[in-house]
């Protein structure tokens, strides 16, 4: 705080010889206490909620997850993922990525008959506008994936994610949603915008 204060004093200093006067917009230590809470905040909800579906034994086939994906209203496009769409407004609400390498879809490698080590389901949660309806329509898309692909659906740290797990991971998805809005940065905000 000390060396933001001396700044601020040094800034003044620099400021005399044009007849200028210059104030900061809030005290130093004001600021660092508000920097602190904000990068806090960030390292507590700056995060991606993620399901996944993982395959048993040999790999999903692309072509199938790409038929599944477009069955359900995904759009193939912004960093070769899959992205679904709120249907009124049209904003990206969650993505569908491969799990491992490389991470995305191509088209010429499920044309090629190219496996998947797994699928993820995510969206960042300090840029979500409705963080739990959106994790519903997560876990229904990934029920429907499972039904055309098999596999176990998982958590990003490999336990299972059955449906006690899933009920579990959304209640605390909910407890961050009202943590975030007493701060003052509900997700999907300007302000949380803004801050992650």
């Amino acid at each position: 705080m000390g060396e933001l204060a001396g700044y601020v004093l040094r800034v003044q200093e620099c400021a005399v010889p044009f007849g200028l006067q210059v104030a900061p917009r809030e005290d130093p230590v004001e600021a660092v206490h508000r920097a602190t809470q904000l990068s806090e905040l960030r390292q507590r909800f700056g995060y991606s909620v993620e399901l996944r579906l993982m395959p048993q034994g040999r790999s999903f086939p692309a072509r199938t997850v790409w038929q599944t994906a477009y069955s359900l209203g995904f759009i193939w496009g912004d960093m070769d993922l899959f992205h679904w769409h709120d249907s009124v407004s049209g904003q990206r609400l969650f993505s569908l990525s491969t799990v491992g390498h490389p991470g995305y879809f191509l088209p010429e490698r499920a044309a090629e008959g190219e496996g998947t080590q797994g699928i993820a389901l995510s969206f960042a949660l300090p840029h979500n506008p409705d963080p739990l309806a959106t994790y519903d329509r997560m876990g229904i898309a990934l029920a429907h994936f499972r039904k055309q692909l098999g596999g176990f659906p998982r958590t990003p740290t490999g336990l299972e994610l059955d449906a006690d797990q899933l009920w579990s991971d959304r209640d605390l998805l909910a407890i961050a949603v009202q943590e975030m809005s007493r701060a003052g940065l509900p997700p999907g905000s300007p302000e949380a915008l803004k801050v992650f």
